[in-house]
């Protein structure tokens, strides 16, 4: 089961399990609460019901909210009204980052506009290519990964780790989160934390034997 949407009251959650039901979509609902309770759901509390189908049947999902969204008319004030072209592109480049309701509109407004769906599907791969890349760690973070593993600990070793081995699952595949460059400084970095941390355990054994 993966995540299709995020509702803040209960009312969107009734909508939402209507479109879902109506379509032969199978779904669960889990709140961010510790303890689940549906009416509570927008009473103040920052807590939200999250909507998961099965991964097979997403596709479907998104494109039964996306023809019930296309009914319900487009607020005034929403950014959507002044989008430019490029942002329309990248929203429908990017679908499934963004809402159903945001992408149904954005293909309304993309046909009033005339916009190229070849443009859309450079935008996809253009992402696609992206992910394959992955992303430069943030200087903050390079920082301290030097600094905690030049000192050894559980904590080097987790930035090293993470540097250099997390991934990023997505419907194109699975693709690590950072660059080659980052990558290979989270190599190091985890080299230098393993080091650090045998020589402390060989001096910490060293001096127990001579005592």
């Amino acid at each position: 089961m993966i995540e299709l949407q995020r509702c803040r009251d209960s009312d969107s959650v009734s909508e939402v399990e209507g479109v879902l039901s109506a379509a032969g979509v199978a779904y669960k609902l889990v709140s961010t609460a510790p303890n689940f309770d549906l009416s509570a759901t927008g009473s103040g509390s920052d807590a939200q019901v999250i909507v998961r189908v099965p991964r097979a049947q997403y596709d479907e999902a998104r494109a039964a909210m996306e023809k019930h969204c296309t009914g319900i008319e487009l607020p005034e004030d929403h950014y959507l009204q002044n989008a430019s072209r490029t942002e329309i592109v990248e929203i429908l480049g990017q679908a499934p980052e963004w809402s159903p309701f945001d992408v149904a509109h954005a293909r309304i407004i993309a046909a009033q506009k005339g916009i190229d769906l070849k443009e859309v599907e450079m935008e996809r791969l253009a992402q696609i290519a992206q992910s394959h890349l992955g992303k430069p760690a943030s200087g903050r973070l390079i920082f301290f990964g030097w600094v905690f593993s030049l000192f050894g600990g559980l904590i080097g070793l987790m930035i090293a780790w993470s540097l250099c081995g997390a991934k990023n699952s997505t419907d194109e595949g699975v693709f690590f989160v950072y660059d080659d460059k980052s990558r290979e400084a989270g190599k190091k970095m985890l080299v230098l934390a393993l080091l650090v941390i045998a020589a402390s355990l060989y001096l910490q054994l060293s001096w127990r034997l001579t005592e």
